[in-house]
């Protein structure tokens, strides 16, 4: 038996303990979490909506969708022999 869902945050069809998962917040949710993709074409592919976030597998870069793409969440660019390379104030868009 299904109860009538609840309310988290801004989400107020969230199923209750128990109850089934209806596909729009399947939907909701899934655009509210980071997703993990595996390399940076990957991640540009994504049709996302604005203010997801994401994460690149490849470097661990973390990216946060805006407006006219994606924006660097982190501050570092790129990794050399598994270190990140510090670049201080820089974001930019891909």
């Amino acid at each position: 038996m299904a109860a009538p869902p609840i309310t988290i945050g801004e989400l107020t069809n969230v199923p209750a303990p128990d109850s089934p998962l209806a596909a729009q917040w399947a939907q909701d949710v899934s655009s509210r979490i980071v997703q993990r993709f595996p390399n940076k074409a990957a991640l540009v592919a994504w049709a996302a909506p604005v203010g997801a976030h994401a994460v690149q597998a490849d470097t661990g870069v973390m990216w946060r969708r805006i407006s006219t793409g994606w924006t660097q969440v982190t501050p570092w660019t790129v990794q050399v022999g598994g270190v990140a390379v510090n670049a201080v104030g820089a974001t930019f868009q891909i």
